[in-house]
């Protein structure tokens, strides 16, 4: 049966600054699917990051942001997926992440893209963020996923994350 499978869904009802999806078995799953809908409670602006077994390093891409007619690009190398404003600001998106090795001892790195959409508390002001990001490396199995935010307690209450996984058949 091909589809989506939930993994975990996870409804926050207490400010933390991340969120974590465990016993995972990346040699086995071909890709996750992580949806977000984060409400930034933290009082300034957040940064939220994907972090294949909690990494905060060995992670690279790419970031465009629009807003109002005015494109801009950036590298990353946080593991950045979203951004949420100031207090009260919200991101919500979606991000796909092909987690399993290259089959017949070939190596690749595991590499994903996404799309987030973060607003300011203040109506009128919102922006979209393509996401292409690269986990530069090859070998080691991923078991979790965590979601963090740059500031403390910047996943608020009310702030809803879930996991998917492919299933191939």
């Amino acid at each position: 049966e091909l589809g989506l499978i939930l993994i975990e869904r996870q409804v926050i009802t207490s400010a933390v600054t991340t969120v974590t999806f465990s016993s995972l078995t990346g040699n086995t799953h071909e890709m996750y699917f992580l949806t977000y809908a984060i409400k930034n409670t933290a009082g300034s602006q957040s940064i939220y990051t994907f972090n294949p077994n909690g990494a905060s390093t060995n992670l690279t891409g790419d970031q465009i942001s629009g807003s109002g007619g005015v494109v801009g690009s950036s590298a990353v190398t946080d593991g950045r997926i979203a951004v949420g404003e100031a207090t009260n600001g919200e991101a919500s998106g979606f991000f796909l992440f092909f987690a399993e090795p290259a089959p017949n001892g070939q190596t690749k790195r595991r590499q994903g893209l996404g799309m987030s959409s973060d607003s300011a508390a203040a109506a009128g002001t919102a922006r979209l963020l393509p996401t292409h990001l690269i986990w530069n490396e090859t070998t080691t199995e991923i078991t979790s996923i965590v979601v963090t935010g740059s500031t403390a307690s910047s996943i608020g209450n009310g702030s809803v994350l879930a996991l998917y996984r492919l299933n191939i058949g």
